[in-house]
């Protein structure tokens, strides 16, 4: 990817603490994100995690009872910290912090790791995670869309989803198919298109 690059941010930067019930779920999230960096998904091990975790076995198990629930809840967890809803002021400014995140996300390499892990779902596996995972980030699309409608930026209501999907879209075929490039200016021109239906074209 060439061209002028998006501001560097620091993305993953470990699970952050919080009360007794929130160390312990912590805990196991980021002994699980250092087991699958290690071992992968196939061999991931409850036990380890337990272990690393300073946990019981039967905790984790009584909150995830399968592994695939432990990595779509760090899956979650590490793309929710990493793609942090914005609040700008106009829904372009949304838009392309949205987008800078997201790209500075797919070049992260936890976030890279946790992709692979995916890939190694059964089928459905894979289906449960990334229903939840876009569940959780077309509410976000509909946040953005629904505050820009509320302060005028766009005259009706489109569908949140297309809008926010045209730009995201974008991001992963530029990043993951065509290698084109992620910079300032392709972000720009994906947050424009993705305007253009916004302003012009609600769906109804």
């Amino acid at each position: 990817m060439t061209g002028d690059p998006v501001d560097a941010r620091p993305v993953y930067q470990g699970i952050r603490t919080g009360g007794r019930s929130a160390r312990v779920r912590n805990a196991v999230l980021a002994a699980t994100v250092e087991e699958l960096r290690t071992s992968g998904y196939a061999d991931l091990s409850i036990p380890r995690i337990a272990k690393a975790a300073d946990v019981a076995v039967t905790t984790i198990y009584r909150r995830w009872p399968h592994k695939s629930q432990l990595l779509a809840e760090v899956v979650s967890t590490v793309v929710a910290a990493a793609v942090v809803e914005p609040d700008l002021g106009s829904i372009e400014e949304d838009l392309m912090e949205l987008a800078r995140g997201v790209t500075a996300a797919l070049t992260e390499p936890t976030v890279l790791m946790l992709l692979r892990s995916v890939l190694s779902l059964t089928n459905d596996e894979f289906h449960d995670l990334t229903t939840r995972h876009w569940r959780e980030r077309h509410a976000v699309a509909e946040r953005i869309v629904q505050r820009a409608v509320q302060r005028g930026d766009i005259p009706t209501q489109p569908e949140p989803r297309r809008v926010v999907e045209l730009v995201t879209s974008g991001i992963w075929l530029r990043a993951f198919v065509t290698h084109d490039a992620l910079d300032e200016g392709a972000l720009k021109g994906l947050v424009e298109d993705a305007l253009i239906i916004a302003r012009h074209r609600p769906v109804a």
